[in-house]
């Protein structure tokens, strides 16, 4: 899928759109679609989410009720730094993942910050 001219390449030879979608304190269902459904009409084509914002669940179910490919897509989420704790991480990649998948998935602070979650993942 190529996103146009407005995009950056990424390591993995994915392109990346540099504008976006943001959902920031966007919660309910009904809007969150309507906005996604404009937005992506508009030529947007990322669509910017995070744990805290408590709207995963519902862009994910927006998407699927839209019926945009998610090859048109390019979806981040980010683990906010209250999540980066000894359970936390894995409960909230589950949650996400089980209603739909991202492109990118953003630590917000330096995991070093967190001696819990180094140790979870092995960095300690």
């Amino acid at each position: 899928m190529s996103f146009g001219n407005h995009i950056i390449h990424l390591n993995d030879t994915k392109e990346m759109p540099l504008l976006g979608l943001g959902t920031y304190k966007t919660t309910d269902d009904n809007q969150l679609k309507q906005e996604i459904l404009e937005a992506f009409s508009c030529g947007y084509h990322l669509i910017d989410t995070a744990s805290f914002y408590k709207n995963e669940e519902g862009i994910g179910k927006s998407i699927k009720a839209l019926s945009i490919p998610r090859s048109e897509l390019f979806i981040t989420t980010k683990l906010w730094n209250t999540a980066q704790r000894i359970g936390n991480i894995e409960d909230s990649f589950i949650a996400v993942w089980s209603v739909w998948d991202w492109n990118i998935w953003i630590c917000i602070l330096s995991i070093g910050l967190c001696p819990a979650a180094s140790a979870t993942l092995g960095m300690s």
